[in-house]
């Protein structure tokens, strides 16, 4: 239906936003209801409305509960862990499965809690100052080159968007909506249905590359369902889960530029060679260093050899984003990096594509 209302976009961002809340829509029912639950919402003879609305009333049963006997802060029993991890180990993840015995992180419900997740991750600004960048205008009609066509095209084929699905760890952690990549996306993009395999791609997954989202609807958008974990010195660790189709859209970006960006710091720089196009490289570059710093001789104390570790801070957009748009833009807009680059001055871009 959202292509019936192509150049309606606030109608068609309504029907592709009902398309990503899906799962929490049928998942609200009980197994035996989900198949009757389907069956009424593909009719689409009003009957969705049932499913819309026995959702909101199980919300708001569950609103009641929880103002009632609210939550309070308690790890698995060894039981739940213990069924949970061989659950986990069956079908394939066993990373998840040593995290849920090894985890020992509590769900944080303190009466302060959503004070201590404001101090540890404020909310910054947005707004970038953009006035080297290209407008809408010009990104629409280069979209309409054949560069970027062949782009759209090769990049995210749906022979990429179904292997990226497939290959989700299974039973990973559920997006903000309730998606599953291999669970539930999977398997769509194995079954031949080119048609629903083209929607998908089209209204769910493209958008977040184009840009191609109602403005006054962005909130709904960005962003993700943000949990904290109580750490051992009284802090937080905090978790956002995002959209799975943002994350595939920005997975496919990323494998388009890779190798171009991995040229460029390992022609450019030469201690940046960890970033040499491999899946978190900087880790991996880290712990070969302290198996190798672990079988080192004894140091002397006037020339000792250490090895130093650095946490960049870049969580929640913490970092200053600026200088990534003037990466794209091709031109600083301010002055940075202490004094060495000025305003106005040209910036060389990794990869072409990052400016599509």
């Amino acid at each position: 239906m959202s292509g019936r209302f192509e150049h309606e976009k606030r109608a068609c961002e309504a029907l592709r936003q009902l398309a990503r809340t899906l799962p929490s829509l049928l998942l609200t029912h009980s197994k035996m209801e989900i198949r009757a639950a389907c069956n009424k919402f593909l009719k689409l003879k009003r009957e969705w409305e049932s499913l819309w609305n026995k959702c909101m009333a199980k919300g708001h049963a569950r609103q009641h509960e929880l103002s009632a006997n609210p939550l309070s802060a308690s790890s698995r029993t060894s039981a739940q862990k213990n069924a949970m991890a061989q659950k986990q180990a069956r079908a394939g993840n066993l990373s998840k499965a040593n995290q849920t015995v090894c985890l020992v992180l509590k769900p944080a419900f303190g009466h302060n809690t959503l004070h201590k997740l404001q101090e540890k991750t404020p909310v910054g600004s947005v707004v970038f100052d953009k006035q080297f960048c290209r407008t809408t205008d010009a990104l629409d009609e280069m979209r309409r080159h054949n560069e970027w066509l062949n782009i759209q095209e090769h990049s995210y084929s749906m022979k990429k968007i179904g292997q990226y699905f497939r290959t989700c760890k299974p039973l990973s952690a559920q997006d903000a909506n309730g998606w599953r990549g291999r669970e539930h996306v999977g398997w769509l993009f194995s079954d031949g249905d080119s048609a629903l395999q083209e929607l998908l791609r089209t209204h769910l997954i493209l958008p977040n590359i184009l840009g191609d989202f109602f403005a006054d609807r962005l909130d709904e958008i960005a962003g993700g369902r943000m949990f904290a974990l109580e750490k051992a010195n009284n802090s937080l660790h905090p978790i956002v889960i995002g959209s799975l189709w943002r994350r595939c859209a920005a997975h496919l970006g990323v494998a388009e530029v890779r190798s171009n960006v991995a040229t460029f710091f390992m022609s450019q720089y030469t201690n940046f060679i960890q970033f040499g196009g491999e899946s978190d490289g900087a880790t991996r570059c880290a712990q070969v260093t302290q198996l190798l710093a672990a079988a080192w001789a004894q140091h002397s104390d006037e020339n000792p050899l250490v090895v130093i570790q650095l946490d960049i801070v870049n969580a929640y957009p913490s970092a200053d984003r600026q200088a990534q748009f003037d990466v794209l833009a091709g031109r600083a807009s301010k002055s940075d990096d202490n004094g060495h680059v000025h305003m106005r001055d040209d910036i060389p871009c990794p990869a072409p594509h990052l400016t599509q």
